[in-house]
């Protein structure tokens, strides 16, 4: 990662809950139609 900066998503709840999931790989196949988002730590 450049910096010490990994991916990162923030999801908030509707009760004001934040979750963040850590992304350590992304795969996005370009002959692939369906693009799928792999390898999540939770």
């Amino acid at each position: 990662t450049k910096m010490g900066k990994e991916p990162i998503i923030a999801v908030i709840e509707r009760r004001g809950e934040v979750i963040y999931y850590k992304i350590s790989k992304i795969n996005f196949p370009q002959n692939n139609q369906k693009s799928q988002m792999v390898n999540f730590n939770f």
